[in-house]
Parts: C-alpha cells; structure tokens; sequence
C-alpha cells in the first residue's frame, strides 16, 4: 500500500518553555462540553490550553494559553513536575480534581509528592485561579512514574481514583473522602486485586471495563519488559484469568482497543429509526492489546480475552523511526474503524490501518457494525498508510474536541511544545451532510429530523467552516 497524504492539518502550535514528559499532558471537560488541556513542564510550570470566542456573537475564535500556576506554588524553586492527570469530579457532576507529582530538594535529599487541587464552592469549579488554591499535598516515599484514573465500582457506587505507578513495584490508589472533600491512599488490592505482586516497576497502566461494568480488563507494562494482562469479575473482586509474557526492553506505552469505534447512537436517531439499538456495543467486539517498547517493534495481540498473548501481530517499520514513545488508537478517517498512531522519538507521526490479506472474505462495513457478533483482526495486517514529519521528539498522543466544533483534534506533545492537528472543516461538512442524505434516503419519513436538519442552511455549495485564526494567540 503507497501512503498517502496526511488528512490532518496543523491548526495551531505552542512552544513551551521548558521540555516536558511523557506524562506530561491531561484533559478534562468543561461545562459546554469542550475540552481543557493542561500541558506540564519539568521546570514546574503548568498551562492550561482552550479555545474561546473572540465575542459571544463572533464566529472566529482564538487559542487562549494561560500559565495556570508554576513551581512557586510547590514552596520551591527547584521543582520537577514528573506527570499530571485530571479528571471530572466523581460526586457532584461538575469540576474537577488535578493531580500533579514532583521531586523537589529539601537539605539536599530528592523528596517526592503528590499535589491534589480542586475547588468545592459552588460556581468556581472550573477556575483554575481558585482551583490551584485548593492544594492538598501528599508525601510520597517513593519515586513517582505515571499519574493516571480510572473509574471506581464499589457497593453499587462509581467513583474516580487517582492510580500512581511507582519505583516500589506497586500501583499506589488515591481515593476521594466525600465528607473531608479530601483525597487519602488506600489499599490497591482491596479494589484492584489484579496489582498484587508487580515483579517490576509499572511504566505504563490501562484499565477497561466491560460487559455493562460488571467485567475489567487491566493491562500494565514494566521497566523490564514484562507485560501483564488480567480479567476480574468487578463484583466479587475475582481474577478470573491473568496472562504474562517478557518483552526484551522497557514498555514505553500500552493500549487496550477494539477494532471499532463505539459510538452510541444518538437519541433523536433512534427515535426516527423507531429502534432501541444504543450502536454497537463495545462488549461484542474483541480486545486487542497495542505494545511499544524501547527498542523492538510495536506489536498488537490480537482477541487477548480468548488467545492472551498468543496471536501477535507486528506493525511494520516501526522500529525504523527510533523508538515509539506514545500511542493513539483513534478513528481517524470517519470509517468506524479505529487506526493506530504512533510518535517516535525520531520525530515521526506513523498512522496504521487494519487491512485483509488479499482472498479473505470481506469484513462488513462499519454501518452495519451493530449487527455483527464479533469484529476482529483475523486474516489481516496492519499497513502504514501515511506519515507525517516533526521537529522534535514526539512524546504524547491524545485525541480531543478542544475547538468544540464536534470533530475531535489529535493532540501531539513534542519535547518543547504542543500541536493541534485538525480535520480540514469543509471536508468534514461536506462527510456530514453526505451521511445525513443518505440516512434520509434510506429511512425516509415526512417531515423527520433528518429532514428539518437538512433545510437549514447545510447546502455544501454555499456552507462556509468556521474560521478558526491560528493568529490570535494570546498568552496570559
């Protein structure tokens, strides 16, 4: 397969003044449903990125980059930010809650902590002004890697942790007081037996659930290389099937994917569709496993729930680049099929497809994904369909609708900077109104949404992108 062109392009860069790290970048969403991005500095500096309105009534809008807080807040002048996470706040429905790890020198002995910040007055959860004031501060008595959350299910209640990988070969559980509206450490294995015994210090963590939540997935990666993957019963807590294989280099990131996008249908579709089908479901597809390491090519195992590490399936060339140090499993192209991304630290962005080999019964399109039982990676390969070159080392990899137009932006994090690649907005309208005629003609109906939706003003001839000024950059 030739590559082709990059469908991307860069619609905005800001440099940044220190280098950051492979934790370096987290997300979480505001009120009107667009994304924050924080971006942190080893220095210890952390900014926080949007995009907002020119004027309420304007339809050009400006990158806003503000300096969030820095190192003073630390009590320090020689802080080392190590990695940041964020998340929506688990109980009240809105704000939310940033986790930041960093070494600082007291009488010449490295300490390390844990800083949480949010903000509980109503109204101000969202300000990063009053959210930084709301420190609490957290000793820690080992050397902090990947800051991470996921979703907590206990007693019939989800709640969000903070899950910190450490030099101690433990995987460290932050939990929310809800009274104290304070976070203290708990015991892992008491939620996540899976953790138990780590025979290596965990460099990258990524956790799933499934089957309606009652199901979880968790697969780590080691500084030694091992891989490990275990499925556990969420409701009395049983492992019940674990799988291990070692690799020959460090594990510098680990994805847990399906095939397919799932997307959940929207209401006023399933309305006109007269159906209750809520899209494909992400339980009927299977798990695949994305693998990168320091110095061997980056692998997918395939259908790991039924095969564990059995079936692997290597991504060509992508060791060529140097190592890969960040992945992307994200749908790209609008197919409904996922593509792996990959930054290398030889300054490459390498896209992936999963292609049939040549005489294999055609998989079904991704329209008719819902109706399929199982969408796998048999009798196919993963081909390199278009690459993209940087000026630096790429070093994390996060997709994100931070425009708030709808279509989500990939966000690339190089040593010194940040770049936001984004669809170009007409081809993506002119995709839009083609899918919407199309639904329209195959389930017709007088005066349906699809229709009322198609009369205003969506005529490809006439209908004009946002304009979106990468020249209004304004830094606070």
């Amino acid at each position: 397969m030739s590559l082709v062109e990059c469908p991307l392009q860069e619609a905005h860069y800001c440099s940044l003044d220190s280098q950051t790290s492979v934790y370096g970048l987290a997300k979480f969403t505001l009120p009107c449903g667009t994304m924050k991005l924080l971006i942190a500095s080893v220095e210890g500096k952390v900014m926080s990125l949007e995009y907002q309105r020119t004027t309420p009534s304007s339809r050009a809008m400006q990158l806003q980059l503000k300096i969030m807080f820095d190192h003073v807040l630390f009590l320090s002048g020689d802080a080392t930010i190590i990695a940041i996470d964020s998340f929506n706040k688990s109980f009240h429905g809105n704000g939310v809650v940033i986790g930041v790890t960093f070494s600082k020198t007291n009488s010449y002995v490295i300490c390390f902590y844990l800083n949480i910040y949010s903000e509980w007055e109503f109204g101000a959860e969202f300000d990063l002004n009053r959210i930084v004031q709301g420190c609490q501060n957290l000793e820690l008595n080992f050397i902090p890697s990947q800051l991470t959350h996921t979703e907590l299910i206990h007693a019939g209640n989800t709640e969000v942790v903070f899950l910190l990988t450490g030099n101690d070969q433990k995987i460290h559980l932050f939990r929310e007081d809800r009274m104290l509206h304070t976070f203290h450490e708990e015991q892992t294995e008491e939620f996540f037996p899976e953790f138990a015994d780590i025979p290596s210090n965990v460099t990258w963590l990524d956790v799933q659930y499934l089957h309606s939540n009652t199901q979880r997935l968790s697969a780590l990666g080691c500084q030694n290389g091992l891989i490990q993957i275990t499925f556990v019963n969420v409701a009395n807590r049983n492992v019940l099937n674990k799988w291990v294989i070692q690799h020959d280099a460090p594990i510098t990131s680990i994805n847990l994917f399906t095939l397919f996008t799932d997307i959940e249908c929207p209401s006023f579709v399933s309305q006109v569709l007269e159906t209750e089908e809520d899209g494909f479901e992400i339980e009927n597809q299977e798990f695949n496993l994305l693998v990168s390491s320091a110095t061997e090519s980056t692998v997918v195992y395939r259908n790991i729930l039924e095969r564990g590490f059995s079936d692997p399936l290597v991504l060509p060339e992508s060791e060529r680049y140097d190592f890969v140090l960040s992945s992307l499993v994200a749908d790209i192209d609008f197919d409904g099929q996922n593509e792996v991304i990959l930054g290398t630290y030889g300054q490459e962005l390498l896209a992936y497809k999963f292609n049939l080999k040549a005489g294999s019964k055609p998989e079904e399109s991704a329209s008719e994904s819902h109706n399929r039982s199982c969408s796998s990676l048999h009798d196919g390969e993963f081909k390199m369909i278009w690459q993209r070159s940087f000026c630096e080392p790429l070093l994390g990899l996060d997709e994100v609708d931070i425009t708030g137009d709808g279509v989500n932006e990939v966000i690339i994090v190089t040593l010194k900077g940040l770049h936001i690649l984004q669809h170009d907005p007409v081809e993506v309208q002119k995709l839009c109104l083609t899918r919407m005629k199309a639904a329209r003609d195959q389930h017709s109906c007088q005066e349906d949404m699809f229709t009322q939706l198609l009369a205003e003003n969506l005529s490809s001839d006439n209908a004009s992108a946002d304009n979106i000024s990468a020249d209004n950059v304004q830094v606070t």
